[in-house]
């Protein structure tokens, strides 16, 4: 592990997961008792101007369990000190890549074609994974030819409030396309084979990305929640961009609808969806 891992402390967020093996997914059987980490995972991670948390998101990967991964960090063009941060890491696994400031759809574009991993994730530079992430996602799609694309429950991190609470009490994570339809559940904590990602195509260059591009993913192959604790910590701060739209006057659900409906547009059986768009109005598809 690299120099710039520290020893001060900064990881008592990571949480100890549970040793039992015997969980389960969702109409699945049990999984294999010990996880094949031969396929390497490429994970990206895009970063504007979060200095302050970009440390803790880098070392919540390099304590991963699962050891055979790249770490891309695409830096969006930053103007704070997340440069000067990232220099102070010196795992061989992590590679630096500095572009001019794009948006989230292009630099996650960026990461994934420098990519070699046969599995992919991305994670957000304000959040965090726990150090069983990638080894119980992985675990999945090694035992599942037929899913493509895993999924895990995760917790919600309200900074302001100091309080944490199961994402999967607050939301229905359980799979269904038709539920996906609706509305983004699958979360922050997933892995999906790389060619599932290039079968699909490029990132969307406009907020909601990730909803847009896993409508797209959802078509071409298998989903799977993954029935465990949860995997990873998503942070609820100011400096989000869910709080950065809302600052300048735009509705996330606004651009989730956007989202579903350039998907409903290029999707050769629209006329499914058809009542779906007549009947509701697009701007609560988010609910």
């Amino acid at each position: 592990m690299g120099s710039g891992t520290g020893g001060d402390g900064l990881y008592a967020f990571l949480s100890p997961v549970s040793s039992e093996l015997d969980y389960l997914i969702t109409n699945r059987a049990f999984l294999k008792d010990k996880t094949d980490q031969s396929n390497k995972i490429t994970v990206v991670m895009p970063t504007y101007c979060q200095a302050r948390y970009i440390k803790e998101a880098v070392s919540s990967i390099l304590l991963q369990t699962y050891r055979n991964f790249e770490l891309l960090i695409v830096n969006d063009g930053s103007t704070d000190e997340t440069s000067s941060l990232l220099s102070k890491f010196s795992d061989s696994r992590i590679r630096i890549i500095e572009k001019r400031h794009t948006g989230i759809g292009d630099t996650l574009n960026a990461g994934f074609s420098e990519g070699i991993g046969s599995y992919e994730t991305y994670l957000a530079s304000d959040n965090t994974l726990y150090p069983e992430a990638l080894e119980r996602l992985a675990n999945v799609l090694n035992s599942y030819p037929l899913t493509d694309f895993v999924y895990s429950d995760f917790d919600l991190f309200w900074e302001d409030k100091n309080k944490t609470k199961k994402a999967c009490n607050q939301m229905d994570m359980r799979w269904e396309r038709q539920k996906f339809l609706n509305g983004y559940f699958v979360g922050i904590v997933y892995l999906w084979r790389r060619n599932l990602r290039l079968n699909a195509g490029p990132f969307w260059e406009k907020p909601c990305e990730d909803y847009e591009m896993f409508l797209r993913m959802s078509q071409l192959g298998g989903f799977q929640y993954l029935k465990s604790e949860s995997l990873g910590r998503h942070r609820i701060h100011s400096e989000s961009l869910t709080v950065q739209l809302k600052n300048k006057g735009e509705d996330w659900a606004i651009e989730c609808s956007k989202a579903f409906y350039r998907h409903v547009l290029k999707n050769p059986y629209r006329q499914t969806f058809k009542n779906r768009i007549e009947d509701r109005d697009l701007t609560l598809m988010c609910g």
